[in-house]
């Protein structure tokens, strides 16, 4: 039989790191350090029972919001690399980064109204205008939809989530001109509207679930379940934990079915 590592086992080791921080009282600055990130995936990260490998990105922003040193990034780093090594020899996809390429969040990642607001206030962030220029660039951009200054302080200061969709999509049109090339521009905003359109219907606490990141649930079962049965006949104590595992991934996928 061969020695396979086991990555369930691995990740759980990188998130029982994570849980030696302080993350309940530096939550914030976590937050901070992780813009546009939903909060369930940030919490994730140190989740045990999470067989879930999340970018690194997620990992590092926790460990420099919690006052980590060089030494503590570079422990998690290599329990890191471990998890993703094992996760891979297992045939595991690995996961999707937490930020394009042009530097923009994942907006594939918007759970929530507070997420949406939360990447807008990031958008704003990044395209460096005052509320009063940005209020002048949408009257240039669209005379008939500008978006008045009290609007913008409701959407990008108090976090109230937009309710006109003709503003939102100027206000967009104007912060991702600022901040990509205008022939990239089209795709973000229709991203950005789609995801408006499924978080503005529900309440405040109310989440959309979907997957982290995207995991091949058939592959990942298949091969939870042979590990399990290995222990089974090893006789070794981690098949209860690893059936605990199998029973949560399968009620996740018949969630999401």
């Amino acid at each position: 039989m061969t020695d396979t590592p086991d990555p369930v086992a691995a990740i759980r080791r990188l998130h029982h790191q994570l849980r030696g921080f302080a993350v309940n009282s530096n939550l914030w600055r976590i937050q901070r350090e992780l813009p546009g990130i939903p909060d369930y995936i940030i919490t994730s990260a140190w989740d045990p029972d999470s067989p879930v490998l999340l970018d690194p990105k997620v990992y590092l922003g926790i460990v420099r919001g919690c006052y980590g040193t060089q030494q503590d990034i570079d422990q998690v780093l290599r329990l890191y690399q471990e998890a993703e090594t094992a996760a891979q020899r297992a045939g595991i996809p690995s996961p999707l980064p937490a930020v394009e390429p042009s530097g923009l969040p994942r907006f594939d990642r918007i759970q929530s109204r507070a997420d949406f607001t939360a990447v807008l206030k990031q958008l704003h962030e990044r395209a460096g205008m005052s509320l009063r220029q940005v209020v002048q660039a949408t009257m240039d951009f669209d005379s008939g939809h500008p978006t008045r200054k009290s609007t913008l302080s409701d959407w990008l200061q108090r976090g109230v989530i937009p309710q006109q969709e003709p503003e939102l999509r100027v206000l967009l049109e104007v912060l991702l001109c600022s901040i990509v090339e205008p022939s990239d521009v089209a795709q973000p905003v229709e991203e950005l509207m789609q995801a408006w359109a499924l978080v503005r219907r529900l309440g405040p606490s109310q989440v959309i679930i979907r997957p982290a990141i995207q995991i091949d649930q058939t592959k990942l079962l298949t091969w939870l379940r042979r590990r399990h049965q290995e222990a089974c006949e090893r006789g070794d104590i981690n098949h209860h934990g690893l059936a605990e595992v199998i029973q949560k991934v399968t009620a996740n996928d018949r969630d999401l079915s």
